[in-house]
């Protein structure tokens, strides 16, 4: 059996208009992908940065496989959520995409799985990290 480490972190987001913006990610694989370590679910922090400003998370993924097969590759299906001065939290954006390298995730209405895409009309970005 192959075994695959899943190295990299979620760096933040941008261009949503609004502050006090959090991640809660799953990581998702296949049947035949037996999970060894790290944790496959979570939430960053709130950041809380100047209006249009990045928001930075910095938020470590580690994790670990064994597999016998690449079907059922390890995929990361994310949400962005704003919590506002109340503390409610209010859903802005679904993203899902293969755990493979440095990419951009595109919204618009409908969810949108890029893997190494470039995408002219850039309406939010959520910056998944270098593996």
């Amino acid at each position: 059996m192959a075994e695959v480490h899943l190295v990299g972190q979620l760096i933040g987001a941008s261009k949503f208009g609004k502050s006090n913006l959090f991640c809660v990610w799953d990581m998702q694989a296949g049947q035949q992908w037996i999970h060894i370590s790290g944790d496959k679910k979570g939430q960053t922090q709130i950041d809380a940065p100047a209006y249009d400003e990045i928001c930075i998370w910095s938020h470590p993924i580690d994790l670990h496989y064994s597999t016998s097969t690449p079907v059922g590759w390890p995929k990361l299906i994310f949400q962005v959520w704003y919590q506002d001065s109340y503390g409610r939290n209010d859903f802005c954006l679904f993203g899902a995409d293969f755990f493979c390298t440095r990419l951009t995730l595109v919204q618009w209405v409908m969810v949108y799985y890029l893997c190494l895409h470039k995408v002219e009309h850039l309406i939010y970005n959520v910056i998944v990290g270098d593996l």
